[in-house]
């Protein structure tokens, strides 16, 4: 119940030490709960908690605007020593990188399952695996082309996996000239794979070399028709 009076208190109140932090992007010193002004709704509160102090920390963005407030509370009437303030300033760092790679990790979820459901709408296979070949993605059509589930194909060596033992080293030589460089696209080329079930497949496969921001080749995205 206190704790819930301290967040109101916190989140409605203007002269505030959060709000002020949040407004200003600056750390805000409250030195004593009992006569400073922004407390006077809380000073029971304070009394009943032992609180006499505290500061709040804007969380900053890296775009300089604040994400949130780390408030720190103190049994004694006083401001910060200078360590204090370092360690509640370094917390605030630690908090702002969290709450970043939070939000990228879910905007990156976000955009991915976006781009599956686009995928998923082609009436072609759609794969990629990386530079060992280790299929990194795959579509619902492929996955029904190869009649195997998802969890079965991802992480697979596409060759040893789904292609027959007689061609495997020949497509894999081909696979090698692109993971090298020296392919960049290849299209139109005719091969047979062998799906989850043990039957044959003829697939005509378009093939092109995957880079990263570097320019780097990370792998290969393929699309075939059966």
């Amino acid at each position: 119940v206190l704790r819930h009076r301290i967040e109101e208190y916190a989140l409605g109140k203007e002269d505030c030490s959060c709000t002020m932090a949040l407004k200003t992007g600056e750390r805000v010193v409250v030195d004593d709960a009992l006569t400073h002004p922004s407390w006077a709704g809380l000073r029971d509160v304070a009394e009943q908690l032992d609180i006499r102090a505290c500061w709040a920390e804007p969380i900053l963005a890296s775009n300089g605007g604040a994400r949130g407030v780390l408030v720190v509370f103190h049994g004694e009437a006083r401001r910060p020593s200078r360590q204090e303030s370092q360690l509640s300033q370094m917390a605030a760092s630690f908090a702002s990188l969290a709450i970043e790679r939070a939000l990228a990790d879910e905007a990156f979820a976000r955009e991915s399952r976006r781009a599956q459901t686009y995928l998923n709408l082609s009436p072609a296979i759609i794969l990629a695996f990386d530079r060992d070949a280790n299929i990194t993605m795959i579509n619902e059509r492929g996955c029904a082309i190869l009649e195997c589930p998802r969890e079965g194909v991802l992480g697979c060596n596409i060759f040893d996996t789904f292609f027959p033992e007689p061609s495997r080293e020949l497509v894999r030589l081909v696979f090698q000239r692109m993971i090298d460089g020296d392919i960049e696209t290849l299209g139109d080329v005719d091969d047979t794979v062998v799906t989850g079930c043990g039957r044959l497949k003829f697939i005509r496969w378009r093939h092109t070399v995957i880079r990263d921001e570097a320019g780097a080749i990370t792998g290969v995205l393929s699309s075939g028709q059966d």
